[in-house]
């Protein structure tokens, strides 16, 4: 009777193009494909615990774009956010990620706030540490710790007052910020208009007792608009991209994408490394060195070198939007939430009303070109996320993510959330569109369906999982019609093992089909599945 196994080398592809390319799955929610026990087990990943949540129209009036992690003395961590005039301070338990102490303080103005990095106010020796960040007419800080006289507090015009060669920036279309740790030195994109938005200025902690600006401290060629920053080696990563033209911010018509390296001393920069017809939106540094995310026709993932740069996939769109938030109007450098944790990346995007954390790689370094969806934004209505915010991890099992939601006709919410990665509990994780007709051959021909075996990893009490068919693309999924062991109701429980790890759901009156297509619910618990045997015969 012919038969096929799926196993870890199907689930290690992660999310497919279209029914004939690329992975397993033609869509994965809350999904993790890594258990305490071994790579490629297909299971559920952790659901969201909301740190942070509070009503529109409160305090905050707009969704918090900017979430920065950063270490107090001893052990504590804590999260900084910012919105256009907010701030939150969140203090962390060590052990779970759970929030210790809440702190909000409202600015002096209500300016757009853009790019921001966390970065210490002076000599580092004395100083404090503060959240810095750009709006319409200054760079400002909120200080988290340190030598102000109150320890929550704005300085909204702090680069146009307190250090040497203070100076009111001016306003900018595009605002990135970013601590180079190797040079020690915050940086940020100036200028107001054509012929100076690729310039650089930059302020130096750690010259002079407040510090010191010096403005214009690099140039690109006048057709560059920097967009973000990062680092590779000892070099300042700029990415820039060339003029919009011949459509909105949303509606990029023309455009290439470039990586400049600059010592952050000469007068040029040493390398360049171009990338044609992608426009990227964020630079992210991992273990394994410095990747770009942008859109093109599709999503793009590079691996960044000096002078040359890896494409490492191309995700067509399809529904699939990763810059749907973090933008104040057109402010292109509030674009994409990206964060990693060791080798594998995560950002924010929307597949429709969903909102999603999707990941690009695996958490072991296996292959980079996996695209998954570990995660989900819980929302109250079918309206789903407004707004996306940002992502931030601090530790391999601790996420936030955050966002503003449509609250069921109330109050808005705006919320950071914590997800915890490996770790399995959420009830309401699903693989959906699983297709199989490439592993029946002979695509398009009758078959019946004589068994579905599911060897599973040991079963605690309560978990139950739930399997559903689609035949010949009709639309509708039924659960697996199966008898014993799989329960009366046929879901997948503890209860109907008697430590046998595997389920055998068999087929008495299995209809004859062309096509077919799985669905996995998990409705409690954990059930991970580390194989499946599909029995079947030919029809007449």
């Amino acid at each position: 009777m012919p038969q096929f196994v799926i196993d870890k080398r199907d689930f290690l592809k992660g999310l497919s193009q279209s029914e004939e390319i690329g992975g397993f799955f033609r869509n994965m929610q809350g999904m993790n494909l890594y258990s305490q026990s071994g790579i490629g087990v297909l299971m559920n990943n952790s659901g969201q615990s909301t740190v942070y949540s509070e009503n529109s129209g409160t305090a905050l009036t707009s969704p918090i774009t900017q979430l920065i992690h950063y270490g107090q003395t001893g052990s504590i961590q804590a999260i900084a956010g910012l919105s256009n005039n907010h701030a939150v301070q969140i203090r962390l338990n060590a052990v779970n990620g759970e929030a210790t102490s809440i702190i909000t303080f409202s600015g002096s103005n209500s300016n757009d706030k853009r790019g921001a990095a966390m970065y210490h106010l002076g000599s580092q020796s004395s100083s404090g540490l503060g959240l810095f960040y750009a709006d319409d007419t200054d760079i400002g800080v909120y200080e988290v710790s340190g030598t102000f006289t109150t320890e929550q507090k704005w300085n909204a015009d702090f680069m146009s007052t307190v250090p040497a060669n203070a100076s009111t920036v001016g306003s900018a279309r595009y605002r990135a910020m970013y601590h180079h740790k190797r040079h020690d030195i915050l940086y940020w994109n100036s200028g107001d208009g054509a012929g100076s938005i690729g310039q650089i200025d930059k302020f130096d902690a750690n010259v002079g007792a407040n510090g010191t600006l010096t403005e214009n401290a690099f140039d690109l060629p006048e057709d560059w608009e920097i967009r973000d920053f990062g680092q590779l080696r000892d070099y300042l990563a700029i990415l820039a991209i060339t003029p919009l033209t011949g459509g909105s911010d949303d509606q990029f018509i023309q455009f290439r994408s470039k990586i400049f390296f600059w010592d952050g001393i000469s007068d040029s920069w040493t390398y360049e490394t171009p990338l044609i017809n992608d426009q990227l939106i964020r630079l992210i540094n991992t273990e394994d060195g410095l990747f770009a995310i942008g859109k093109g026709d599709g999503i793009s993932y590079y691996q960044i070198e000096l002078e040359q740069a890896k494409r490492l996939f191309n995700w067509p769109k399809d529904g699939i939007d990763i810059t749907a938030g973090r933008r104040d109007g057109n402010d292109l450098a509030n674009y994409g939430a990206i964060t990693s944790i060791g080798n594998q990346l995560f950002f924010l995007g929307k597949d429709g009303n969903n909102a999603h954390v999707f990941s690009a790689g695996d958490r072991f370094g296996l292959s980079k070109k996996i695209l998954t969806k570990p995660f989900y934004l819980k929302t109250q209505t079918s309206t789903g996320v407004i707004d996306l915010g940002d992502l931030v991890a601090i530790t391999p099992t601790k996420l936030y993510a955050s966002y503003h939601d449509d609250n069921g006709g109330g109050a808005d919410q705006y919320r950071i959330v914590r997800f915890s990665p490996g770790v399995a509990n959420t009830k309401d994780a699903r693989a959906d569109t699983v297709e199989l007709d490439s592993y029946f051959g002979g695509i398009g021909r009758l078959k019946k369906l004589k068994s579905i075996r599911f060897d599973i990893e040991p079963l605690v009490s309560g978990d139950v999982l739930e399997i559903y068919k689609e035949l010949n693309y009709a639309g509708s999924w039924t659960r697996l019609d199966g008898t014993s062991p799989a329960g009366a109701d046929n879901s997948i429980r503890e209860s109907d093992f008697s430590g046998e790890n595997r389920a055998t759901i068999k087929f008495t009156r299995a209809d004859q089909f062309r096509h077919m297509r799985l669905r996995f619910d998990w409705t409690a618990g954990s059930v991970k599945i580390r194989r499946i045997v599909v029995e079947f015969e030919y029809g007449e």
